[in-house]
This record gives C-alpha cells, structure tokens and sequence, in this order.
C-alpha cells in the first residue's frame, strides 16, 4: 500500500485492529417474544460444540453447532405448560440433555430431555416438596444443579441436589450454634437476611449491583462459600464440601477506618480462590483489604479520605444514572472523591476483583438506590426498605404521608466505581492505565447497540467468548466471537 495518504493508513489500521477482537459467526431468523428466556446448555466438553436454548411462550428452540461454531441443526418442541415460567439450568448424561423448569414458587419440576442429535425429547414431571421453607437460589456446578434454602425462622440451611433428570438427595446445614445480626439485633438468619443472595461466578466480572448484596454464594474448589455481611465490624462465611456436606463457619473481623462516628458507615466483601477482599466506607474515608482466604491475615491494606484522589484509583471514579433536575444521566459521569464516598456511605458499597495479565484488576464502589416522582425529581421524604434479589438489592419505596403526591415515582438507582491494580505477590499498588478485558469489549458493543437487541447471553469457549443477542427489528438472532484485547 502506498504512503502517500498516511491518516488514512492509520485510520485503517486502527479500524483493523479494533475489530479483530469481535467477529460476527452466526445470524437467523426466529421470532422472540419479550419472556422469552435463552440459555447456552451446558456440554460435557468444548469438542462437543454449543447448544443455545430458546424457550419461548409456547416452544423450546435448540440450535446445536459444532466445535467450530457452524450450524448443525434444530430442534423445535412444546414448552411445559406456563406455571413452570423458571429455566433453572441443565444437567448432562451421555447425549442427554435435561434442562429444568420450576413454577414461580421453586415447589414443582419440570425435566425436559432432549436428544438433539437424535431429534428426540421426552419429559419428567415431580412435585418438589419443601416444609416452611424459602428458596434462595440454584446454581449448576459440575454437572449438578443444586438448590438452596432457608427454613423459616431459623438458621437451617438445606441444599437438595439435582443429578440426571431427578433429584437425588438433600443436606442439611445447620448454623444455629452462631450468631446472625440484622443490623440491631441478634435473629435467626432467615430473619437477618432479607431477600436471596447473589449467586457469584469469580471467572467473570461481578456488577456492583450483586456486588453490593450483603449475602453471596460461590462455588469452587468442591465447595460452596456462603458470605453474610454479619455488621460493618464483620463478616460470616460458611463453608460447605459439596461431596461430604461438612461444614464450618468463620468470621473475620473488618479493620479500623476513621469515620469519627459518622451516621453512615458501610462495609462488604468478596471471595476468589486465592485472596478474600474487605471494604469499608463512610464519608471520610474509603479502605479496603486483601486478606489469605485461609488464615485472613491482612496481605495489602489501602486507604484514602475524601480530598483529592484516591490514591489507589486508576482510573477516575464514575456515576451511572446520575441525577440531575432534567432527570437521570443515560451516560456515565465523572465525580469527585468527596462526593462518592456520600454517596456510597448512603447506600451498599462493593468490592469485586478479577485477575488480568499478571495484576489483580479490584473495582470498587457502591449503588444507591432511590424512588423518583412523576415529575423526574426525587421523591424526598419517602422511607424505604431493601429487598436482596438474586441480581443484588432492590429497593420497595414507602412514601410517606407527606410524599403522597408522587403516585407514579418509579425506581432510580446510582452505581459507583472506578478500578484498581494491584501486584498480586507483592500486594503494592500499580500505577498505570487499566487495560481493557474482553468484558469491556462485549459491554461497549452492546451499550452502542443497546436500544436494539435483547435476550443477551454470553458463555466461554476454550480462549474465547460467545455473545449471543435478538435484533429486535429485524428479528433475528446473532451470534458473535470475542476474543481478549492483545
């Protein structure tokens, strides 16, 4: 190529390379409707292919590709009559796949089996039956789906597991003999935890909204990690061996910040195999901790006050859905330190990490949440309560006698955070950008795209990444390859 027009040789380079990180494979017709649910099934290995799940109001969809991501064939068969509105996850045996439905209430099953390669399905229907029982999440960890629970007033957990295309077994966990707090007082857990926990896959980034959950699970190593924000001096986290059920419970106690009694002071945490991460928060300051996830002694501490920067931050703190007297902010915002910790102080802080070339990338920051009037504005006055969902917190308004007047406030919410890098053996600060993973890459594609698709959903293959999306418009949907920025 000749040089004499040298921006456009950049312009095209530049273009090049941006998209060598994402490439379209896959495009087809098919008409989804707004709850319609779509899911990668689990396979047994990546040579196997990918299988993706339309289930839609009438009709399961299946399309299998192969290992190298082109069409096979499809399978279309009837839905499971509409009480069962739950896709949970699947199982595998042999060819078999057996995907699980539930009612709302998590009490009845639903086995679907499906053969794709053979065009054949089959059913298996089962009442699940619970005692004074409230069902907090489920999750698929090797080839199992297990579910957890709470029996009411009390501190029993149970998990019942799911194997096949029936339910195998369940155990009991049973934490009486410690202490739970609601932030008062000392209750049973199922009364100290509202909600459900998140349900928290460390191989991908964490969203500040589940982040910002007070109550977690994680499964790995063989275990399932239960963490409860017991209060901001300390957290629970209960260990489960999924194949003896033993168990046990520590608590790891947060360290001194300086907020001189300050009204608001917030506190989380978050776990991976190798480290377990503290936070805590108040208008003056902001620290956080990396602790041995085994002995939780401190292996790095940081700190910072609410002038200037943070002296940790890499980037600049941001504000999505901030607000404003025209109303909320579609785009992100850059704020102060001064009025970020306000913030988070007055709603759930949050701390994830996810390991990135060689560095520990930790994000931080928090969501608040608040009821805004027909008018756009907040309604001020109003009183709250906070519920934990499965996607984090979710805040229930309660106006007040005198906000009244704002009858169709709807739900607003603010989320905080900026990233940090951290030497993962020597625990000191990095200074520097922080380079783009192949989540930013997917989350930038989408946002750019966001007001026409729908029905995302994303899953790892081998070295690289599979998003799939419905164009809503042209109703069809996309399949494309992400692979880490070089």
């Amino acid at each position: 190529m000749s040089l004499k027009h040298p921006l456009l040789f950049l312009f095209i380079t530049i273009f090049s390379h941006q998209n060598l990180a994402q490439e379209e494979i896959f495009s087809r017709p098919i008409d989804l409707k707004q709850n319609a649910q779509v899911h990668f099934l689990k396979t047994k290995n990546s040579d196997e292919g990918s299988i993706l799940t339309f289930a839609n109001l009438n009709q399961l969809t299946f399309w299998k590709f192969d290992e190298n991501n082109s069409f096979v064939k499809e399978l279309t068969i009837p839905r499971p009559k509409r009480s069962y509105s739950q896709l949970l996850g699947n199982t595998v045996s042999e060819e078999t796949k057996h995907l699980f439905f539930a009612n709302n209430k998590t009490s009845k099953f639903f086995v679907q089996q499906v053969d794709i390669d053979n065009l054949s399905y089959d059913a298996n229907e089962f009442k699940f039956k619970t005692n004074y029982e409230r069902i907090l999440g489920t999750f698929e960890y090797k080839n199992r789906l297990y579910t957890l629970a709470i029996r009411h007033l009390s501190s029993l957990l149970k998990i019942y597991v799911f194997e096949g295309n029936q339910f195998s077994h369940v155990k009991e966990v049973d934490l009486s003999e410690y202490k739970f707090y609601d932030g008062k007082s000392i209750k049973p857990l199922s009364s100290a935890m509202l909600g459900s926990p998140s349900i928290i896959d460390i191989e991908s980034p964490v969203s500040m909204t589940s982040a910002s959950n007070k109550a977690k699970v994680y499964t790995f190593n063989n275990k399932l990690f239960f963490t409860y924000e017991n209060s901001k001096e300390e957290t629970n986290i209960v260990s489960v061996d999924l194949e003896s059920f033993e168990h046990q419970l520590k608590t790891v106690p947060t360290e001194e910040v300086d907020c001189n009694n300050a009204p608001w002071t917030v506190s989380n945490s978050f776990l991976t195999k190798e480290h377990f991460f503290q936070i805590v928060g108040c208008k003056n300051e902001i620290a956080f901790w990396i602790k041995d996830p085994n002995t939780f002694e401190p292996l790095g501490e940081y700190r910072s006050d609410n002038e200037g920067k943070i002296d940790f931050a890499n980037t600049k703190i941001f504000m999505d859905g901030a607000y404003t007297f025209i109303g909320s902010s579609p785009d992100s915002v850059s704020i102060s330190t001064n009025s970020a910790l306000r913030n988070i102080a007055k709603g759930n802080i949050a701390i994830t990490a996810l390991y990135q070339d060689n560095k520990l990338v930790v994000t931080m920051g928090g969501v608040k949440t608040y009821a805004q009037g027909a008018g756009g504005a907040p309604a001020l006055g109003s009183g709250s309560t906070t519920i934990m969902s499965p996607g984090g917190p979710v805040q229930v308004s309660t106006p007040s006698a005198g906000t009244m007047q704002f009858l169709n406030y709807e739900e607003r919410s603010q989320t905080i955070e900026f990233r940090s890098l951290i030497d993962p053996k020597s625990f000191e600060h990095i200074s520097g950008d922080v380079d783009k993973n192949v989540f930013d890459l997917i989350s930038e594609f989408t946002d750019s795209i966001q007001n026409e698709i729908s029905h995302k959903e994303v899953i790892k293959i081998d070295d690289y990444y599979l998003l799939g999306y419905y164009h809503k418009k042209d109703k069809v949907y996309k399949l494309f390859k992400f692979f880490e920025p070089k």
